[in-house]
């Protein structure tokens, strides 16, 4: 179960007219008949996308993969999911970046513009496809390839917030079964944000937190998940411990904040205090 939901509040800013268009159309029983996920994805890029855009190294990422190598892999391929395994993932670009490189010592080009090193493929990897990230990036001056890069090369990248989102509760819900409703939702998404910071952790040794998003609809909660908090989960996530499952699995006790509607002012607000956090972030 979610944490409590709250979902009667009284929305004192000014909504965007995209915003209004975009949550009709996921409501609409019209053009989102199944009442599916994927029709809210444009209301929430809208929202992400307006959050971070007077920052410009903080990118919004959707379908953003986080994979990893387990211990004594046996080299079969694992599926990449996202809570609604929709596709297989058997090649994958890695996107954490090294150390800041120089063209010097850069392989990636030949003088004949042929890559050598684009694209690693990682048949044992295994991973997860997070709806949407925050990621924070560093970039250095390139003078080499500028057609390709635009002057600059990527040098860090951090990952600062992991958004997954589910359905809204049933349209024809209303008082405490909505809020029931709405609260299952979001407990599918803390258990999706709970295998993602997993992988993310095992992906990135160095990584301590991470910012998490959990999203029903227009409605949404957050928290802060640790290394310390899932490393019991990390270990046997990474050993293929049978007893390990991101459904079944116990989530850590985490203190998840009320639950609010998109573009009311409490949302805001939350809002805003994400934003500051993630602009102070590093790149690496």
């Amino acid at each position: 179960m979610g944490p409590k939901a709250t979902p009667a509040q009284k929305t004192n800013t000014v909504v965007p007219y995209s915003a209004i268009l975009r949550t009709s159309l996921a409501y609409s029983r019209t053009f989102n008949p199944r009442n599916l996920e994927y029709h809210w994805y444009p209301l929430w890029d809208y929202a992400l996308s307006n959050l971070v855009r007077k920052t410009p190294n903080l990118i919004v990422f959707p379908q953003f993969p986080l994979w990893f190598i387990p211990s004594d892999d046996d080299g079969e391929v694992e599926e990449a999911e996202d809570g609604d395994n929709l596709e297989e993932m058997d090649a994958v670009e890695p996107h954490q970046a090294p150390a800041p490189i120089s063209p010097a010592d850069d392989d990636d080009f030949i003088d004949e513009g042929v890559s050598l090193a684009s694209t690693t493929a990682e048949p044992k990897a295994r991973g997860v496809l997070v709806d949407f990230a925050i990621i924070s990036v560093k970039a250095g001056k390139e003078s080499q390839h500028k057609e390709r890069y635009g002057g600059w090369r990527i040098t860090g990248v951090d990952v600062g917030l992991l958004v997954e989102i589910k359905r809204s509760a049933s349209r024809s819900l209303k008082g405490k079964a909505f809020e029931r409703a709405l609260s299952e939702r979001l407990g599918e998404a803390i258990h999706d944000l709970f295998d993602q910071a997993v992988c993310l952790f095992l992906e990135n040794p160095t990584k301590h937190s991470v910012m998490a998003m959990a999203v029903a609809g227009p409605y949404w909660c957050n928290t802060t998940i640790t290394r310390a908090a899932v490393k019991n989960a990390m270990e046997r996530r990474s050993t293929k411990d049978p007893s390990y499952s991101k459904k079944k699995n116990s989530i850590p006790s985490l203190r998840w904040s009320s639950t609010v509607r998109l573009y009311s002012a409490l949302s805001d607000q939350r809002l805003q205090n994400i934003r500051g956090i993630l602009a102070n972030m590093g790149g690496s």
